[in-house]
Order: C-alpha cells, then sequence, then structure tokens
C-alpha cells in the first residue's frame, strides 16, 4: 500500500496543465511571432493540506495552484524568486489560513526532433522511455529540479511535493487517449485535443509526476511504489 498519496483537486489540474501550455504556446517577452518562439518552463507554488490516514500514511490534498508571474522562464529551466514565495506565503496565512505550502509545480515543454541526453524524441513513446516527465537532475548531490528543493528548504519552506507537467505536442492530430498510469501509480499520462493558438485542431501528450520528499533534510524523493498521484477530474482514481 503507497505510504504517501498526492490527490489533486480539479482546481489544481486545471491551472497547472493551463498554465504549462501556455508558457508552450503563446509568446512571452518580446518575442511576439507565433511561429518562431521558443516553448518555456512555467512553475508555481503548490497549496493544500496534510492529514494522516488510520495506518499511518500521508496524504497531501494539492487544494490551489498558483502560477509565478515572476519566474525567469527558460526554455529548459525556470527559476522562482524568493519575494515572490514569501509574499504568497504571507498572503495565503491570511485568507487562507487552512492551506499549507506544500512544495511547487514546474513544466517540461518537448517537441518533435528535441534530443535529451543524446536521444532524439521523436515521438511521445521515445519522451516516454527516456523519463523526461521527471525531476531532471540527480537527488544527492542535489543537481537541476533537485536542487530547487534544497534552495525551497533553505529559505525555510517545508518543500513536500515536486509535481511535473510535460507536454509533447504532436504533429499530427490523434484520437487515441493513450491514458494510463506510470512509474508504478506516481505519474499519470493523457491527451488534450483542443484548438491550438492558429485555430486549428491539436493534440498534446500529457504527463503528471509527483515527487515526495520526506526527508526534511535531503532531496532524495521517497521511492515511486510509495506514492499513489490521484487526479479524478482526468479520470485516475488509484
Amino acid at each position: 500500500m503507497p505510504r504517501y498519496t498526492v490527490s489533486l483537486s480539479d482546481d489544481a489540474f486545471r491551472v497547472s496543465v493551463m498554465a504549462a501550455l501556455e508558457a508552450y504556446c503563446v509568446p512571452h517577452g518580446n518575442n511576439k511571432s507565433m511561429s518562431t518562439h521558443t516553448p518555456l518552463e512555467t512553475t508555481g507554488a503548490i497549496w493544500g493540506t496534510t492529514k494522516t490516514d488510520a495506518f499511518g500514511n500521508l496524504i497531501y490534498q494539492v487544494e490551489s495552484v498558483d502560477v509565478d508571474t515572476s519566474a525567469e522562464m527558460q526554455a529548459a529551466s525556470v527559476a522562482q524568486k524568493p519575494h515572490a514565495i514569501a509574499l504568497k506565503t504571507s498572503f495565503t496565512e491570511k485568507f487562507t489560513p487552512h492551506f499549507q505550502y506544500l512544495g511547487d509545480f514546474h513544466s517540461h515543454p518537448y517537441s518533435e526532433g528535441e534530443i535529451v541526453a543524446g536521444k532524439t524524441l521523436g515521438t511521445p513513446q521515445h519522451a516516454e522511455q527516456s523519463k523526461v516527465y521527471r525531476f531532471s537532475g540527480t537527488p544527492k548531490p542535489a543537481t537541476s529540479d533537485y536542487g530547487s528543493v534544497v534552495a525551497m528548504r533553505n529559505m525555510g519552506l517545508e518543500y513536500r511535493v515536486g509535481l511535473v507537467v510535460t507536454l509533447f505536442r504532436m504533429k499530427y492530430a490523434v484520437n487515441h487517449p493513450r491514458r494510463a498510469y506510470l512509474d508504478e501509480k506516481s505519474a499519470i499520462r493523457l491527451t488534450f485535443n483542443g484548438t491550438g493558438i492558429h485555430g486549428k485542431r491539436e493534440t498534446f501528450r500529457i504527463w503528471i509526476k509527483a515527487h515526495v520528499f520526506p526527508d526534511p533534510n535531503g532531496a532524495t524523493p521517497a521511492s515511486d511504489q510509495d506514492v499513489i498521484l490521484l487526479c479524478p477530474i482526468a479520470g485516475f482514481f488509484g
């Protein structure tokens, strides 16, 4: 039985995926071109509650997600500003004191033909096989995404849950949803078919991965078999 459950509310799912789609598809900054812009990563804090069930397992209920509008967004990285987190934490304590800071989400935008770790991502299957939907970097030396866990904790935040929303825009629109659990049940895969920024039907493969960090002094996540991600609005009930 999983020791940690991460449950996404409808609103948390909606806001995090929409933010990832916007950062991917819509030009930001000085680049106004819809055809030549670079997909960017985005990020935001996640807020909710923590409780323990009758068997001693922890349940992280992700109730709300914000989007860090001041983050420094790049194609392969995104950096939050400490002042923004402090400001939003103070606001949350004032107006929704029953919510805790649980961690954050960030997005991974990928496209057909990208090269990651020497492998070309020709299809969403290649992306999935390469595990690009997980945290990047290495836990023990706390590199890349794992380094941000340490950085948040150094700010005095109790970082417990890290979500990655990964997008892969497909060359042709498809109908097959290909919905499934991955990494035991700590990650989900789904498909979004909708109208893109050019008014044409587009298809995105979407992965959402939950990492839980039980050790307050380290950046090593719990094993996949100890984590389950629930997302009722997308049909994932465990």
